[in-house]
């Protein structure tokens, strides 16, 4: 066998091992008794969800949607797959982790999500935050590629500025409706307790400067129309510990 040979066969072993056809199957959980939706990011997304339907019951509630890349779709059933953008986004994806987001916002007590996220899933799900434009996220990623920015540097830019990412998807999932769990949660009146606070020249100091840096007209890590929430947060939290800031 010639090196050449050797590293063939050496990588067409290694893309068989990271196949999601290959190796997804032990990691796929049961059905449940209410709904399963699956949804996804990246450009393996399409062919994990090809994986997840093809171990999935035939007789089992399935549904979902996944994007990945333009011209990374593979043929599914089930799961819809969605073309966008990578790495710069592009409408298409912002429409598509919309739908993500609104698809998980239906989810209650008794169903499951699934989530396919692959290499690439940070450009594809592009939901800008409030405030923030595409094109402003466009030009922004465009703006991290061409200083060189590494991928992640690139992604702790993102999370600030995406509806989806940065924990906001898995808040979404772990949001509970007060009528599900009536049935099993007595509610009772809460009365909140308040203790008068001033804070000392330093703290008041301190609160200035944080102010002043969210006023700033090219401050890009907030969006304009969440400084002011922003401010009376960490304004709070000076007044329970000034090491909180």
């Amino acid at each position: 066998m010639t090196a050449r040979e050797l590293l063939e066969q050496s990588f067409r072993v290694a893309v068989q091992a990271a196949d999601p056809m290959t190796i997804m199957r032990a990691h796929v959980p049961p059905p449940t008794s209410g709904r399963t939706l699956v949804v996804g990011a990246g450009k393996a997304a399409a062919a994990m969800a090809a994986a997840v339907e093809s171990c999935w019951p035939p007789d089992a509630a399935l549904e979902g949607l996944v994007i990945t890349r333009y011209g990374h779709a593979v043929a599914t059933r089930r799961i819809e797959v969605v073309e966008a953008a990578h790495p710069v986004p592009d409408p298409a994806g912002e429409a598509a982790a919309g739908r993500i987001l609104e698809a998980v916002k239906g989810l209650s007590a008794g169903d499951r999500l699934l989530a396919l996220i692959s290499g690439g899933g940070s450009a594809l799900l592009a939901s800008p935050a409030q405030g923030i434009s595409m094109e402003a996220l466009r030009a922004i990623t465009r703006d991290l590629l061409r200083c060189g920015a590494s991928i992640q540097e690139i992604n702790a830019v993102r999370k600030h500025l995406s509806a989806i990412q940065g924990g906001r998807l898995a808040a979404v999932c772990k949001r509970t409706l007060r009528k599900q769990v009536q049935p099993y949660v007595s509610y009772t009146a809460r009365k909140a307790i308040v203790q008068e606070f001033t804070p000392s020249s330093e703290e008041q100091e301190l609160s200035r400067l944080v102010a002043d840096y969210l006023r700033r007209p090219n401050l890009q890590a907030l969006p304009q129309s969440q400084r002011q929430l922003i401010s009376l947060v960490l304004w709070k939290l000076l007044a329970s510990s000034t090491h909180a800031i």
